[in-house]
């Protein structure tokens, strides 16, 4: 496939800025907002374990401190946006892995995914 062909398929796949900026609120724009922060900062929190793991280098503590504190922030923003609580998040992840690892963590368990559903085409609008 050229170039040229390429580039046209995916502007023809793409949903354009206008009807994104038409179905913006500003609810949308701060959970977008920090989404965005959130991956950043994870980003970011790479780096200094990256260092220790790779390059033999110690850790940076103050680094990893500083960024999940920055992780911390973003989440937060993210749970007041949608309503919910630490704890709800918590809870939940917990209901999901006790479904994925019966007791302990397995490889062969961790492959399987029980916690995943099978998604059924009739319900869901996006397979």
């Amino acid at each position: 496939m050229k170039d040229e062909e390429y580039a046209s398929f995916v502007q023809s796949r793409l949903k354009s800025g206008e009807e994104i900026l038409k179905q913006m609120t500003s609810e949308k724009a701060n959970a977008n907002h920090m989404i965005t922060l959130l991956n950043e900062e994870a980003g970011e929190l790479t780096s200094p374990i990256k260092k220790w793991i790779f390059y033999g280098a110690d850790i940076d503590m103050e680094n990893v401190i500083e960024e999940i504190g920055d992780c911390y922030f973003a989440l937060s923003a993210l749970c007041s946006a949608f309503s919910i609580t630490e704890s709800e998040c918590k809870e939940e992840n917990v209901k999901k892995l006790s479904r994925r690892y019966e007791t302990v963590y397995s490889d062969k368990s961790a492959k399987i995914r029980l916690d995943k559903k099978q998604s059924n085409p009739e319900s869901d609008p996006y397979v």
